[in-house]
């Protein structure tokens, strides 16, 4: 996993200029070989286990899978193409 130029010691150094990709993360979209869009997770993250993944996907179910998508149309680009270093949680629910 590639580590991100604008991380510092205190955190991200773009502030509210973040893009969403990083806004969301350890979340990430990834298409699979057969164009499913998939909620991932980095199995690389600091904080991934089991119950985190758990965690993501109760959030994702109560709501935040919707605000998401809501910005998806002006943010195609945070869809990836699936590498395989990271988890699957769940399909993406399509349509919003």
């Amino acid at each position: 996993m590639r580590v991100c130029a604008d991380l510092g010691s205190n955190g991200c150094r773009l502030g509210e200029k973040r893009p969403l990709e990083c806004r969301i993360w350890p979340l990430r979209l990834m298409r699979n070989a057969d164009g499913t869009v998939l909620w991932t997770v980095a199995r690389g993250c600091s904080a991934y286990s089991e119950a985190f993944a758990e965690r993501l996907v109760k959030l994702l179910d109560e709501g935040l899978e919707k605000q998401i998508l809501r910005l998806l149309p002006e943010h195609p680009e945070i869809i990836l193409p699936f590498q395989g270093d990271y988890r699957i949680l769940r399909p993406l629910a399509w349509p919003a």
